[in-house]
């Protein structure tokens, strides 16, 4: 693992549709968030070579995998306490009763919340995929499925939620048991069979802050098939290592066959410096032949990185979001 220095951005895995501010969005007819972040899952996995489900019995945490035991919702209890609600414009969203199964803060402002959403998660299929999620009745917000898609889950999904904005703060104060609403699962996810593993020996993953949401499915699902590929790296950009959420991952991620980067804003002495700016001084590449991108950040830093690719002769159709 590699650390270098980077310069703060918000990330864009959490978002509140109707909010003020510069993170305001709200969902088109489609149920797309708009906002000035390049990735469209807001707030939460088997890891390369290894099977959903492998990943759930070896790396869920205690508590996740104790609640698959204790804890469910009936499909019927949940039918009865639906709520369709029009998001701003466009097609009306349907939120579903679920509870809050654990909520454990995992790093600064930064809450691993695992949530039983029932039969909605049979919608889940591929890491970059979100659902939105209101408290009471307080506006929803857009968040990022962080655990990987697995039939065996038993209807539980995790969220990386970062306590900032009234969706994410309301959720991330909920203790387990608490009720809250979820949507149906949104987002077509992270496209990884336009860059298959035996034509496209690199892909570069970037990811910043409570971003690394969505990354974390792809990397942990499998679908990246990171061990079959010569080269993949995963340049994560937090404040500093008090800020980094899933650090006691980022081990089974290299095993797995991912280099990690890790770019801390407060660069120990050496100055802040961008994502972007770090792997412009490391890009390591040969032309843009068999090379693949995926981003899951702040606009700037989508734009930056697009640009340095380009220039390398990577493919505009080879950069994937997730949206």
């Amino acid at each position: 693992m590699q650390t270098a220095s980077f310069s703060g951005m918000r990330s864009c895995a959490q978002r509140q549709p109707f909010s003020s501010g510069p993170a305001a969005v709200r969902p088109s007819s489609s149920s797309r968030p708009r906002s000035q972040h390049c990735c469209a899952s807001w707030a939460a996995s088997g890891l390369a070579g290894l099977s959903s489900k492998t990943f759930t019995r070896s790396f869920a945490p205690d508590g996740q995998q104790q609640a698959r035991q204790q804890h469910s919702l009936s499909s019927q209890a949940k039918r009865a306490r639906q709520l369709t609600v029009r998001a701003g414009w466009g097609d009306p969203v349907v939120f579903t009763a679920a509870k809050v199964v654990s909520n454990v803060k995992d790093a600064e402002k930064l809450h691993r919340v695992v949530v039983d959403v029932g039969d909605l998660a049979a919608g889940y299929s591929k890491g970059g995929q979100f659902m939105q999620i209101k408290v009471g009745e307080g506006k929803p917000g857009f968040f990022a499925i962080a655990s990987p898609p697995d039939p065996n889950n038993q209807g539980l999904l995790e969220f990386l939620i970062k306590a900032q904005g009234e969706a994410a703060e309301a959720l991330a104060g909920l203790e387990a048991g608490a009720e809250v609403a979820v949507s149906p699962v949104m987002g077509k996810g992270f496209s990884v069979d336009q860059i298959p593993a035996d034509a496209h020996p690199t892909v570069l993953l970037f990811a910043t802050g409570s971003g690394i949401s969505p990354i974390k499915a792809l990397i942990e699902s499998g679908d990246l098939e990171a061990d079959k590929r010569s080269d993949v790296r995963l340049y994560y950009g937090t404040r500093n290592a008090e800020h980094t959420a899933y650090a006691d991952r980022i081990p089974a991620w290299e095993a797995a066959g991912v280099r990690v980067i890790q770019v801390f804003s407060n660069g120990d002495g050496q100055g802040a410096k961008y994502v972007q700016d770090v792997f412009s001084s490391d890009k390591g590449l040969s032309g843009g032949e068999g090379v693949g991108v995926v981003l899951c950040g702040q606009k700037e830093m989508c734009n930056a990185v697009k640009e340095l690719v380009a220039a390398e002769g990577v493919d505009a159709g080879k950069v994937l979001l997730n949206f």
